[in-house]
């Protein structure tokens, strides 16, 4: 998925989360329903003003809109930590580890 289908998937969850139309949200930005159903399509770009002002509407950060979908779920997640710290034999690493065990039970 690209950065520009991500923006615009994201823009879409928000705003059915927050269950307001495609008009709606049009309104609040002072753009036409038309433009902004282009934007969350895909089929326009996005100012980076117009998506800060999403953001500020929405209570999330900019950044929010440029962060990649984790794919892994919590346990595949874990299992490549505990790999990756395995392999480190060090005080800290074993702490963590441990910390880590405590925390799945």
């Amino acid at each position: 998925m690209s950065i520009h289908e991500n923006i615009c998937a994201k823009l879409k969850t928000a705003r059915k989360k927050c269950g307001e139309t495609q008009n709606q949200v049009a309104d609040k930005l002072y753009i036409t329903s038309k433009h902004y159903g282009r934007i969350e399509r895909g089929q326009s770009r996005i100012s980076i003003d117009l998506l800060n002002e999403f953001a500020e509407m929405y209570g999330v950060e900019i950044a929010h809109f440029f962060e990649k979908p984790c794919n892994k779920n919590k346990r595949e997640i874990v299992a490549e930590i505990k790999t990756k710290l395995s392999n480190y034999n060090t005080d800290k690493a074993r702490k963590v580890l441990e910390f880590m065990k405590i925390m799945e039970a």
